[in-house]
């Protein structure tokens, strides 16, 4: 789920945050502390034994720690919403590219069945035409750039599809467009 680099990076972001508010959450507690200690001195003293309790006393405790949680809370809440809009754009983006590599499919298609067939046979059409005396040179040569130039729109609908092609499959794998 989390391949992709940019939504990996996120992910790492948003866990962060949470242990931060976790973090926040858990210093609301009060630390009482409690230390008992034996000294062993030399023998001109007597031993010792001390002990000691620690209780923080906080001013105001609730109204800067409620503060701190907010604010760690609204961080992961932040974390998560990045997290999600990523995950959205990602996928629109991965739909869009199929999208356009579909209609490349379809244009190609419609370059190799129909369009191209049509433009070859318009083209020796002619120039039998010119060979019967029936049309002119200038008829021949605009039908065969005709042509030609349907040759190149297909190779154009042929490198966009490759290109969405490749774009998808980038996408696919981790890269940003």
């Amino acid at each position: 789920m989390w391949d992709h680099p940019h939504l990996a990076a996120l992910h790492g972001q948003e866990q962060i945050a949470k242990a931060e508010s976790g973090l926040a959450q858990a210093a609301r507690k009060q630390d009482w502390s409690v230390e008992v200690a034996f000294q062993q001195r030399g023998s001109g003293y007597s031993n010792m034994v001390s002990f000691g309790v620690s209780v923080p006393l906080q001013w105001d405790r609730d109204k800067r720690q409620n503060r701190e949680i907010a604010a760690r809370r609204l961080q992961e809440q932040q974390a998560q919403a990045e997290l999600e809009e990523a995950q959205r754009e990602l996928a629109a983006m991965a739909q869009s590219q199929l999208a356009e590599w579909q209609a490349g499919v379809a244009r190609v298609t419609q370059y190799r069945d129909t369009t191209l067939p049509l433009a070859e046979r318009r083209q020796e059409a002619v120039l039998a035409e010119y060979r019967g005396g029936k049309a002119a040179l200038a008829d021949v040569l605009a039908a065969r750039r005709a042509a030609v130039d349907t040759r190149l729109q297909a190779v154009d609908a042929e490198a966009a599809m490759a290109k969405a092609w490749v774009q998808l499959n980038y996408l696919k794998a981790g890269g940003q467009p």
